[in-house]
């Protein structure tokens, strides 16, 4: 529960600050060398207009789309390698390519007379290590899955959206002060959540199934069994050239077997996964929830650009979000799970219901954010 809550609040308190970031970069290069402009400071007013503001949602737009891209990828490898090399290693890497993200950012807008603006997409490549985000809360789901029973699953992962929804409702009012101090601050502040995220997953415990250990000990056998049936395959009816081939291969053959192994769990896991009609449907339920959610990266600039906030404000939108989901995930999803278990329902019904509850909320707060006209209609409907 504490690595999820600082991989978090390190991701939350950089929300706004680093819209701010790209979009003071953006606005300096166009004042300073594009219009010939000289100014001492340039307020944040001034960025307001079209030619910034197109620049900057086509850069933050990019960043989202390229950063969904490594727990896409990695999603399956590095399931395969915390199998194989334990749980400890995959919550690391993921810090490892976040700390090299934010570092690379900081570089690119610290340096803008050098570096363009759209280079700070680049950073997005980092989350390869280890898979970003998406990888590292599954993994701690994986854990938690593994150390508790199957009553208490519902109930963890209830405590598992009030921490994401308890962040929400109270960074952004502490990334609001820490910007009105310096813009630098809340990267500050990430990077050491990040660091301490790193520390601490050395301290997981690295322990893997019975079940896991055991196909782990059966698989080498079987492997370099089906290893040699490839090889004679491949080789045709020259066997000597196949076994002299092996010995020269050495350390880069045993490589490239595994990362093959890799692949071929992957494509297994994913058609045993699609075998599945409420499977099929549950993973696509939750790619067209996460497509709307990804929405929310331009709500902040769309404040700040149609009501003319300034993105420091826009902090207020996370907290009221917060507020309501606080309440439904903290209070209300765990005393019906409770009422519905004592009354002999099954745990299965209840989450469904649930779930359909919260998409109806879903759809109907961001109608109603769609057809504000003012701050307050918009502030209702999130």
């Amino acid at each position: 529960f504490v690595l999820f809550a600082t991989i978090n609040f390190s991701t939350q308190v950089l929300e706004v600050p680093q819209i701010r970031l790209f979009e003071s970069t953006i606005c300096e290069r166009f004042y300073r060398m594009e219009e010939a402009l000289a100014f001492d400071s340039i307020d944040e007013t001034m960025c307001k207009v079209p030619q910034v503001q197109a620049r900057l949602a086509t850069i933050v737009g990019w960043k989202a789309a390229l950063d969904a891209l490594p727990g896409l990828v990695g999603a399956l490898p590095y399931g395969s390698l915390s199998n194989s090399r334990g749980r400890r290693l995959v919550l690391w890497l993921p810090s490892l390519g976040y700390i090299l993200q934010l570092m690379w950012i900081v570089l690119v807008c610290k340096f803008s007379h050098i570096f363009p603006t759209e280079t700070v997409l680049v950073s997005s490549g980092f989350l390869l290590i280890g898979g970003g985000q998406r990888v590292f809360e599954s993994m701690i789901q994986t854990i938690i899955a593994e150390t508790s029973s199957q009553d208490c699953w519902t109930r963890y992962m209830s405590f598992l959206g009030a921490i994401l929804h308890i962040g929400k409702l109270s960074v952004p009012r502490i990334t609001a002060g820490l910007m009105g101090r310096s813009l630098w601050a809340p990267f500050c502040i990430a990077s050491l959540l990040v660091s301490s995220s790193a520390f601490l997953s050395m301290w997981v415990p690295d322990r893997r199934s019975s079940t896991e250990r055991h196909n782990h000990n059966l698989s080498s056998p079987r492997d370099q069994c089906t290893a040699n049936e490839t090889s004679n395959v491949i080789s045709g009816n020259d066997a000597h050239m196949v076994s002299s081939a092996g010995s020269r291969a050495g350390p880069s053959n045993t490589a490239f077997r595994q990362i093959l192994r890799l692949i071929q769990n992957g494509l297994s896991e994913i058609r045993l996964l699609l075998r599945s009609k409420s499977l099929r449907f549950c993973f696509s339920a939750f790619l067209l929830k996460r497509i709307g959610f990804k929405s929310e990266t331009f709500m902040f600039q769309y404040v700040s650009e149609k009501f003319h906030w300034s993105l420091r404000m826009t902090t207020w939108l996370t907290v009221t979000n917060a507020m309501g989901a606080v309440f439904v995930t903290l209070i209300v999803l765990p005393v019906a799970v409770s009422i519905g278990a004592s009354h002999g329902f099954r745990s299965d019904r209840v989450e469904l219901l649930a779930v359909r509850t919260s998409l109806l909320i879903l759809t109907s707060s961001f109608f109603a954010a769609w057809r504000s006209s003012d701050d307050r209609g918009f502030l209702a409907g999130s």
